[in-house]
C-alpha cells in the first residue's frame, strides 16, 4: 500500500523526488494527428535520416519530410551496418534500397512466413536476427545466411543482444546461449538470469533483468549491480526500452511511467519525462539515441525526441501555472511568471505520505480472581444420649460462599498511530494573492519587485501583491531619479517612490512602449512615431522618426547613448535628430529588457547590451517565433517565451559539444522522362524533356523550422545569385535554354551553419530534331529531291511547279540549318547580343537565299548546275553563237 501511494504522488505530480532546475527540452513529430502510431523500433543512418518501423509501415524521417518505405509485410527490428538499414519483420528479412525512381523498398535477404523476426543486433558486419524458434546470422560482405534452431528442451527465444563483443540469445526459460561459430552455447553469464534489456555505448553495458535488477560494466570491470534510487518507481512502470545518452546518464523507457533518466554511476535520478513534463504518453514503446545524444521515444501519438544537452529547460510544466504567458522573471531567487490571468510564483514543496503504524504500550491491570474453598468436615458428635448428636434449636446453618483474591497482571496493548513521511521536494506555481487579471512587466527596482498590468501597479512580497496605483498600467520602467515611471492606459505618464505616486505628464496621447534613463538623468520616453525627452526641469522635447505602419519600437541605453529600434531599423539621436543606424540592418524580431537589446536579423540573433559577449545565442534559432526574452540577473540566463506559449531557462553561455551537423546530400535529379543517377559531376538533359527537378535534403532534429535551403543557377540565360532561404527541399526549373548551366545548392541548419553542396554542371541539349545534322539530313534528301525533280522538269514541264516547291523547301531547310548551328555553338546571355546575333544571320542568310532561287529556279540552259543535273541537254556551240 506504502509503495502503490508512493508511486501515485510521483505520478501525479510528474516529478522526482529532488530538486528539480527545469524539464529538458522536447520537440514532437508525428505523421499524422491520430493516435495509434504503436512503433516497435528505429534506427539512423549514417546521413542523419531517423527510420521508424511502426504499425503503420516502415518510414523514413528527416526532421521535415516523411518517406514511406514499401514492404511486403510489418516491420518489427531495424539495424543500420556498414552504412545499410536491415529490417526484420513477418516472415521476412530485407535491405532498405533506393530503387531507380528513388524509391525506398525494402528488398528481401531472406523469406520464412509464417514466423515474426521480431529482435536484431548488429557487429561486426554480421545482422543476427531471432524469432521464437530460430536465430538468423548474415554476413554483410559475402551475403552469407546461417540459420540455427532453437536448442532442445527451450520453450523459445526472448531476446537477443550483445555483451562485452559477444552475441546471446536468452530464452523463456531463463537460459542464455552464446553465439559460437555455427552453433549456440549454453552460457552462465553468473547473476545475469531472464537478461531483459541490454545497452551499449562506447563499451559500456547497462543491463536490466526480469526480476528488476540493474548491472553496469565496461571494458575494464566486470557486471556489478547498481541500486537505483528510483527503482520502486522503474519496478511499478516496468522497464521495456531505453538508451544511453552519455557515459553519467541514460534513459529508461518504461511500460507506464514515461522516460526515467538516470546516472548508471551512483543511481541517482537525473530526470523524469512523462505527461506531466511534456510527453504526450506514458506508455513507452520503444527508444533510441541519436548522433547528436538526443533521445527519441516511440508512442502512442508519434514520436517525440528529449534533448539532454541542449541549454533549454522547460518550466511551463510546472502544475499550477495557467493562462497565456507574457513574462518573466528571477527575484530572490524565486521565479515569477506574469500571465493572461494574473501573477505566479515558483515555489518548492515537501511531499509527504501518511504512513500507519502502531506502538506497544505495556500497562497493569488489577483483577479479582475467585479461589476455591474446601468443604469442612462436620466433626461426628459424641454419643451422650439417645438425641445427643441433634443441632441446636436456634443455631443457624452455615454458606458455602467462595473466596475472592485480588491479582495485578502486566498487558501490552497495540495502539494505531499516522505519521508524515518526507518523499521528496518538488516545485509547483501558486499564484500572488491580490492579483486577478494580466500582469505585463516585471521590474526589480533597488530590490522589491514591482508588477504592472489591467489591475495597476504591485508591490510583490512573496505570495502577495499590495496594490499601488489602481488605474490599469501599460508598461513600467525602474529610473534611478523617478522610481518607478510607467504610462496608464489613459496617457497618463507618472512615477511611483516611497513618497507615493506623482504625475509627470498629464496625457502624452501617444502608445508608450518603453522608458530609458540615460547617464544625466534624462528620461526618455518611446512613442510610436516619436521620441521623447523629459529633462530635469520637466521640459519635454520630441524627435519624430520614420514608422509608417506604427510597428513597435523600444529602446535602450547602450554605450552612452540611446538606441531606438523598429522592423524599420535601429536609430540613435545625433545633432538634435533621430538618425539611421545602417550598419546594424532591419531586424525581424527584436526585445528590449533593462539594459539589453536581443534582435533577431537575417536569421541569426543578436545583442547589444551586458550580454552581448555571451555565447550558444543562435540556438534560439530552435524557435520559429519568440514572444519574450529577459536576463536572469546575476546569471547568464535568460528566460525566454515561445509562441506556443512555453517557457524556458536559456543557459546562454553553458559550455556545449561541437553540435552534429549531419552530411548535405541530393536526393534525386530528374525531369519528365528520366531519373539520373545522383553522384555524377556533369548531366546531359534533353531541352524536351520537360522541367528539371532536384531534391535535396539535410538531417535536422529539434528546430521548429528545420533545416532551410536555397540555391544559385549560373548559365546561359540566369545570372547566378543566390535565391531566397526557404524549407522547401524540392527545386523544379520548369525551362532551361539552350546552354551549359552550374548549380549551387546551400543548406543552414537551426545554429545557422551553412553548408555547401559540390557544384553541379548541367548541358541543356536540343532535341534531336533541332540539332544541326538533322537539319543537315533534311537539307540532304529535299536536295535529292530538288535533283529529281529537276530532271523530271526537264523531261515534261508538267513536274515544273513541284521542283519548284522542293527547291523552296530546301532553301528553308538550309536556313534553318544555319540558324540551328549558330544558335547551338553562339549562346548568349543578353537581348541585345541575341538581336544582334539574328541580325547577322540575316545579313548572312540573304545573298545565300538570293544565290539559290537564282541558280535552283533557273531553266536556262546556260545554268551549269541544270546541265549537270540534265547532261542530255545540248552544250551552245560555235555555230549556235
Amino acid at each position: 500500500m506504502k509503495i502503490t501511494l508512493l508511486l501515485f504522488i510521483l505520478t501525479l505530480i510528474g516529478l522526482p523526488a529532488f530538486a528539480q532546475p527545469g524539464h529538458y527540452y522536447i520537440s514532437h513529430y508525428s505523421q499524422d494527428t491520430q493516435a495509434g502510431a504503436l512503433s516497435f523500433d528505429m534506427t539512423q543512418d549514417t546521413s542523419g535520416l531517423m527510420y521508424f518501423a511502426s504499425r503503420k509501415g516502415l518510414t523514413q524521417f528527416d526532421g521535415h519530410n516523411w518517406r514511406t518505405i514499401a514492404t511486403p509485410s510489418i516491420i518489427y527490428s531495424l539495424s543500420m551496418e556498414d552504412g545499410q538499414i536491415f529490417a526484420g519483420g513477418e516472415g521476412v528479412i530485407g535491405q532498405v534500397i533506393t530503387a531507380t525512381d528513388y524509391s525506398l523498398q525494402l528488398r528481401p535477404i531472406l523469406s520464412n512466413p509464417g514466423h515474426d523476426y521480431f529482435e536484431s543486433v548488429s557487429d561486426k558486419g554480421v545482422l543476427y536476427f531471432i524469432t521464437e524458434n530460430e536465430l538468423v546470422s548474415y554476413q554483410i560482405s559475402d551475403k552469407k545466411i546461417n540459420r540455427l534452431k532453437l536448442p532442445e528442451g527451450e520453450e523459445g527465444f526472448s531476446n537477443l543482444f550483445e555483451l562485452s563483443g559477444k552475441i546471446y540469445a536468452a530464452t523463456f526459460s531463463g537460459n542464455n546461449y552464446k553465439v559460437e561459430g555455427a552453433g549456440l552455447v549454453n552460457t552462465d553469464l553468473g547473476s545475469l538470469k531472464g537478461v531483459d534489456l541490454v545497452l551499449s555505448f562506447n563499451n559500456n553495458y547497462f543491463v536490466v533483468t526480469e526480476d528488476q535488477k540493474y548491472y553496469l560494466a565496461n571494458a575494464s570491470t566486470s557486471l556489478k549491480e547498481v541500486v537505483l534510487k528510483d527503482a520502486k518507481y522503474l519496478q511499478s512502470g516496468v522497464v521495456v526500452s531505453g538508451a544511453w545518452v552519455n557515459d553519467k546518464l541514460i534513459a529508461l523507457g518504461t511500460l507506464n511511467g514515461g522516460v526515467v533518466f538516470i546516472n548508471p554511476q551512483n543511481g541517482a535520478t537525473e530526470e523524469i519525462i512523462n505527461y506531466y513534463s511534456g510527453l504526450p504518453d506514458n506508455e513507452v514503446f520503444c527508444m533510441r539515441r541519436d548522433s547528436e545524444g538526443n533521445v527519441w521515444v516511440g508512442h502512442e501519438y508519434g514520436f517525440s525526441c528529449i534533448a539532454p544537452e541542449l541549454p533549454f529547460r522547460s518550466f511551463n510544466h510546472y502544475t499550477g501555472l495557467s493562462g497565456n504567458i507574457l513574462c518573466a522573471k528571477t527575484f530572490e531567487d524565486r521565479v515569477y511568471v506574469g500571465t493572461s490571468v494574473g501573477l505566479f510564483t515558483l515555489v518548492k514543496e515537501d511531499q509527504y505520505m501518511d504512513e500507519v503504524y502502531f506502538i506497544e504500550k505495556k500497562g497493569t491491570v488489577t483483577k479479582q480472581v475467585a479461589i476455591a474453598v474446601q468443604e469442612e468436615e462436620e466433626e461426628p458428635a459424641k454419643r451422650r444420649g439417645l438425641f445427643r448428636s441433634r443441632k441446636k434449636k436456634n443455631e443457624p446453618e452455615k454458606e458455602n460462599q467462595p473466596l475472592v483474591e485480588e491479582k495485578t497482571e502486566t498487558v501490552v496493548a497495540k495502539i494505531r498511530q499516522v505519521r508524515k513521511i518526507l518523499m521528496g521536494s518538488t516545485f509547483s506555481f501558486k499564484k500572488v494573492e491580490g492579483i486577478q487579471t494580466k500582469i505585463e512587466k516585471l521590474v526589480d527596482h533597488k530590490g522589491t519587485l514591482y508588477a504592472s498590468g489591467l489591475s495597476g501597479l504591485f508591490e510583490i512580497e512573496d505570495l502577495k501583491g499590495k496594490q499601488l496605483v489602481q488605474e490599469p498600467v501599460e508598461v513600467i520602467a525602474s529610473s534611478d531619479k523617478y522610481g518607478i515611471v510607467g504610462e496608464t492606459y489613459r496617457g497618463r505618464v507618472f512615477s511611483w517612490t516611497e513618497a507615493g505616486e506623482s504625475t509627470l505628464i498629464e496625457d502624452i496621447h501617444d502608445d508608450i512602449s518603453s522608458f530609458v534613463e540615460d547617464a544625466k538623468g534624462t528620461l526618455w520616453i518611446t512613442g510610436s512615431k516619436t521620441l521623447y525627452s523629459l529633462e530635469e526641469n520637466k521640459t519635454l522635447k520630441t524627435y519624430a522618426f520614420t514608422n509608417p505602419a506604427l510597428d513597435h519600437s523600444e529602446s535602450i541605453r547602450y554605450d552612452d547613448a540611446m538606441v531606438l529600434v523598429n522592423t524599420n531599423g535601429f536609430y540613435t539621436v545625433n545633432g538634435g535628430a533621430v538618425r539611421v543606424i545602417d550598419s546594424l540592418g532591419k531586424p525581424s524580431q527584436f526585445f528590449a529588457t533593462g539594459d539589453n537589446l536581443w534582435y533577431r536579423y537575417k536569421e541569426m540573433w543578436r545583442c547589444l547590451g551586458s550580454f552581448e559577449d555571451n555565447q550558444n545565442l543562435e540556438y534560439l534559432n530552435v524557435f520559429a517565433e519568440l514572444r519574450y526574452i529577459d536576463a536572469e540577473e546575476g546569471t547568464d540566463a535568460l528566460w525566454v517565451v515561445t509562441k506556443d506559449n512555453e517557457l524556458f531557462r536559456f543557459y546562454s553561455n553553458k559550455s556545449l559539444e561541437q553540435a552534429t551537423t549531419y552530411p548535405f546530400l541530393i536526393r534525386s535529379i530528374r525531369n519528365q522522362q528520366s531519373y539520373f543517377p545522383v553522384n555524377l559531376p556533369f548531366y546531359k538533359l534533353e531541352q524536351d524533356g520537360g522541367q528539371l527537378n532536384v531534391e535535396i535534403v539535410q538531417a535536422t532534429f529539434g528546430s521548429q523550422l528545420g533545416a532551410q535551403y536555397r540555391y544559385s543557377l549560373e548559365g546561359s540565360d540566369a545570372e547566378g545569385g543566390w535565391s531566397d532561404w526557404t524549407s522547401n527541399n524540392v527545386f523544379n526549373f520548369p525551362y532551361l535554354a539552350l546552354g551549359n548551366y552550374t548549380l549551387k545548392f546551400q543548406t543552414r541548419d537551426a545554429l545557422g551553419r551553412i553548408s555547401e553542396l559540390e557544384s553541379i554542371r548541367v548541358r541543356i541539349n536540343p532535341p534531336f530534331w533541332k540539332t544541326p545534322w538533322f537539319y543537315a539530313m533534311e537539307f540532304a534528301v529535299f536536295s535529292v529531291l530538288v535533283v529529281l525533280s529537276m530532271r523530271l522538269q526537264a523531261l515534261n514541264n508538267r513536274y515544273r511547279l513541284i521542283a519548284q516547291m522542293l527547291s523552296m523547301l530546301t532553301i528553308v531547310l538550309l536556313i534553318t540549318l544555319i540558324q540551328a548551328a549558330v544558335g547551338t555553338y553562339f549562346v548568349t546571355t543578353s537581348p541585345v547580343m541575341d538581336f544582334g546575333l539574328q541580325v547577322g544571320i540575316a545579313f548572312l542568310v540573304l545573298p545565300v537565299e538570293m544565290f539559290l532561287r537564282k541558280v535552283m529556279f533557273s531553266t536556262s540552259e546556260k545554268n551549269k548546275l541544270y546541265q549537270i543535273i540534265n547532261p542530255t541537254i545540248r552544250k551552245p556551240t560555235t555555230v549556235d553563237k
